[in-house]
């Protein structure tokens, strides 16, 4: 599970094709958040290759209870969602991979 959408960077140079992927999610202590990381790639060979992330961001996102906080597809669907959510790119440009 990943999205494919195009990646702007601060310096003015595009991606077209970048790998959007949820690698890690974490519990807020006393709180129904949770903060997932989301590391962007040049494309999925290069994320499969271990090579380094062109960006990493994170999101702090309310999770209701009737996810399964054990379940990791659960939650990662939870991130992917929420990341889709962020702006009217992603919901117009994307591609779930």
């Amino acid at each position: 599970m990943a999205i494919e959408k195009n990646y702007l960077s601060t310096y003015g140079w595009e991606i077209p094709d970048a790998y959007y992927k949820v690698e890690s999610y974490n519990k807020l202590e006393g709180t129904n958040e949770w903060v997932f990381t989301v590391k962007v790639h040049r494309n999925k060979s290069t994320r499969d290759a271990g090579q380094d992330a062109l960006a990493s961001n994170t999101m702090k996102i309310p999770v209701s209870n009737d996810v399964d906080t054990s379940d990791e597809n659960a939650m990662k669907t939870v991130g992917y969602e929420y990341l889709k959510q962020l702006t009217n790119s992603f919901r117009t440009e994307s591609t779930d991979v």
